[in-house]
């Protein structure tokens, strides 16, 4: 039908340009960002799936974080222990070079000793200074505080007293010297702190391979989740490269069609020349 009042062409061929232009926009935004979902409107369930696995790989990569900053914690803290075991084995070795009295001077054990109190300052020294990020990677591992034992002695008045020995009585004057001392337990203490340190040690070693395992499983769910959120929101570019053409196609012939519509009047006007005197 030709009409003059109405040009329902024209209506048709400018919802078909308005819906080509938002189509158009649409892909460029998307070219633009990269994400295929900018707003909820664009996928509200994909929308909702996105923030969720983000939420989720936030959530991992946090975990994430605080395991590789456990991992490198350990790390110093087995550096650290690896220094104590060093000084502990020269120290087993002075102590058991000093309880072999035969054919010793005084003097060769009186150097002994010096060493042996070399080692256990060098041994405090290192509780109270290495530290990671502010803490101290030894703690309480002081010589006072190693290899603690508690002995009970009955005295000449037969009450019964504590004696406390410590690795900190192998030095000079101690307990358990090596000039004067109980040297049978400077062996025994020497020892038995060495084994401990070896013990921490093995602990701490144990644990460095069990974060490495839960660091290969975290960082493969990590991946995983990244990926699966990449397939949702992420654009595809070949495709959304098509949807462009595609849409400025479509913009280009609704711009040919409205130009047509609009001559469509002017076709019904020309029906009436022959009526023209």
């Amino acid at each position: 039908m030709i009409s003059v009042r109405t040009n329902p062409i024209g209506l048709l061929a400018m919802n078909q340009f308005a819906a080509a232009t938002k189509a158009l926009n649409t892909s460029l935004e998307r070219l633009a960002t990269g994400k295929r979902i900018n707003r909820a409107s664009d996928d509200p369930a994909g929308a909702m799936a996105v923030s969720n696995l983000d939420g989720q790989r936030k959530s991992l990569k946090a975990k994430i974080d605080r395991m590789e900053y456990e991992a490198t914690y350990v790390g110093a803290r087995d550096g650290a222990q690896a220094g104590l075991s060093d000084l502990m084995a020269r120290l087993n070795g002075y102590v058991v070079t000093a309880a072999n009295t035969a054919g010793q001077s005084r003097e060769e054990r009186e150097a002994l000793q010096m060493e042996v109190d070399g080692i256990l300052s060098a041994i405090d020294n290192a509780a109270l200074t290495t530290t990671f990020n502010g803490q101290k990677l030894l703690g309480n591992e002081q010589a006072a505080n190693l290899g603690v034992t508690l002995e009970k002695v009955v005295g000449p008045d037969g009450k019964e007293t504590e004696v406390r020995y410590s690795l900190a009585d192998l030095r000079t004057g101690g307990k358990l010297n090596l000039l004067t001392g109980d040297l049978e337990k400077a062996q025994n203490m020497a020892k038995g702190v060495g084994q401990s340190m070896a013990q921490s040690r093995a602990m701490l070693g144990a644990r460095a391979n069990q974060i490495d395992a839960e660091l290969q499983v975290a960082e493969n769910e990590y991946i995983n989740l990244t990926d699966a959120q990449s397939k949702i929101e992420d654009t595809d570019y070949a495709k959304e490269v098509s949807a462009l053409v595609r849409a400025q196609v479509l913009q280009q012939a609704a711009a040919f069609a409205i130009r047509l519509a609009q001559n469509s009047p002017q076709n019904a006007l020309s029906l009436l020349k022959p009526l023209e005197k």
